[in-house]
This record gives structure tokens, sequence and C-alpha cells, in this order.
């Protein structure tokens, strides 16, 4: 990510970059259900972040997950930003200065403080190796995204069953039934084929009320 803004401005403008915490804390992760006081080298990262972010006139903040807290059996208690982040980015916004938020992730995330207050979210996934190329022509106005989310965003973990598609209710449709609707008559359907073989007017079909 960084390499890909430092690529787009060139010469032309001060990239300045530190790390402000990893994805996931030492406690991690016990502290997505109990509360732990950020330890001194966590609130030194976040201090030195906040130190750089004042030298600057707009703040890019890059938060989420990484491949090791998503995937298959990888799940979470919480899907909020996990670690230190989400303390870090109120301590960014608290600077006053403009803020976008990029999220880096494979899932949607529980962004409730942060659609409420960072003006500018840009969610890039897992992007592939020219992804920082992308996200830099993005954040600088080469490229205008659609907005169009295909997948829902929880407001908490317990809305998730929002996601869940539900089979529809279905019935066998005996012979008769499938020739009424069909517009057949009766009288004149003697047979129904499936395949190589007969299927007598009396007996079941395979065929599904939906």
């Amino acid at each position: 990510m960084l390499e890909g803004i430092q690529n787009y401005v060139d010469s032309k403008a001060n990239v300045y970059f530190s790390l402000g915490g990893e994805v996931v804390d030492e406690a991690w992760p016990e502290s997505e259900i109990i509360p732990i006081p950020l330890s001194n080298k966590e609130q030194q990262m976040i201090d030195t972040a906040v130190a750089k972010a004042n030298l600057s006139d707009v703040i890019t903040a890059v938060m989420g997950e990484d491949e090791k807290r998503c995937g298959k059996s990888r799940s979470r208690t919480s899907l909020g930003l996990p670690g230190r982040q989400f303390q870090l980015l109120q301590a960014l916004k608290a600077t006053g200065k403009p803020i976008v938020l990029v999220l880096i992730n494979g899932r949607p995330l529980t962004i409730n403080w942060e659609n409420q207050y960072i003006p500018a979210i840009l969610e890039a996934w897992f992007p592939n190796v020219e992804g920082p190329n992308a996200i830099a022509q993005t954040l600088f106005g080469d490229y205008n995204p659609g907005g169009k989310l295909p997948i829902t965003f929880p407001r908490s973990v317990g809305q998730l069953g929002e996601n869940i598609k539900l089979a529809r209710k279905r019935r066998k449709l005996t012979a008769i039934e499938v020739s009424e609707r069909a517009g057949i008559d009766r009288k004149t359907l003697c047979q129904i084929e499936k395949g190589n073989s007969k299927v007598a007017i009396g007996s079941y079909c395979t065929w599904f009320a939906r």
C-alpha cells in the first residue's frame, strides 16, 4: 500500500509512514471479549503515528485483517477491527486532519463507529499484486468506484442471519398437476416422458412446486 502511494505521487508530495500497530495485539483473541489496557509499546506506536499524522495534510489509515484472521476454520468472536486498530483510528481522528480509511479484509466488518465518524471509507478487500496501485489511483481520483456492494455489512455479530438465503419449500407434484400447470388436457396426456422411461399419469414426477 505504501509503495503504491509513493509510486503514484513520486516527487510531487512527501509521504510519511508509521506502522501504528500490528494487525492484532499480544493478548488477541482474548482482547476481543475482555478489555485489556494498551501496553507501553502499543501506546508508543500510536503516539508515533499521531505525530506523523500531524505533519500531514491528509491521513490514509490502512486497516483490517490478514490471511491469518480470515478464511476457513478461522472464526472470530468479533467482527470489528482486530487488535488495537480501533484505538489507533480514534487517535488519528482526534487530530482533526482529513482522514480516509482503507479496509483490507476478506469479509464484511462491523464498522459502526467508522461509518459514523470517518468521512471516507474505501473497501479494498484482499487485493492482488496490483492492488496498491489501483488503490492509489482511486484515492487520488483517477478512478471513481461505483459503491455497489453485493453483500451486507452487519451492525453486529447477531445480524449475520440476514446473509443466509432461506431454502424454498418444495413438494412433489403429481403428473396430473404437471399437466394442468402446463395447460395440457388430461384426456390427451397419456404418458409423460422422463429420459428413456415412461411415467404413468397417476404416479409422481420429479417436478417441484416453488
